[in-house]
């Protein structure tokens, strides 16, 4: 399908074949596949990506901390405190993620990035062996 807008904000599709051509009328105008997008799904109120975006955190953070919690616990039990307080100190980054300052983040994309850069520089504190707890974020 062609997508064309009118002024009026509206939508329309059209066959690729041609077709439907003399549909198209003279004030519309032809819409990119990225517009497209957009226009489909119309940026949210600030707050309410902010909503989203951290409710996704905290759904992408919980398996990382089940991860964490079974590395820090089999720290503790062979004596290596060094690392399990290397994780607690990582584990409780993660506990502060939904409260990083968010203020200069205006789309859900730089909110997103913020957060992102947050989980990189928590993962980048932990010594490499323990970086595969955040394997799924770099996804």
């Amino acid at each position: 399908m062609k997508h064309y807008k009118k002024p009026d904000g509206s939508v329309w599709a059209f066959e690729v074949d041609g077709s439907q051509d003399d549909l198209i009328e003279s004030d519309m105008t032809a819409v990119a596949d990225g517009e497209l997008d957009a226009l489909r799904r119309p940026e949210l109120p600030r707050a309410e990506l902010l909503a989203q975006t951290l409710a996704a955190a905290r759904q992408a953070r919980a398996p990382i901390m089940g991860v964490l919690d079974g590395m820090q616990a089999s720290a503790l039990t062979l004596g290596n405190t060094a690392q399990a307080q290397a994780i607690e100190t990582a584990k409780q980054g993660l506990r502060d993620l939904t409260k990083i300052d968010l203020s200069g983040a205006a789309t859900q994309q730089q909110i997103a990035a913020a957060i992102y850069g947050r989980y990189q520089t928590i993962a980048a504190a932990l010594p490499p062996a323990l970086r595969v707890a955040f394997a799924q974020v770099a996804e």
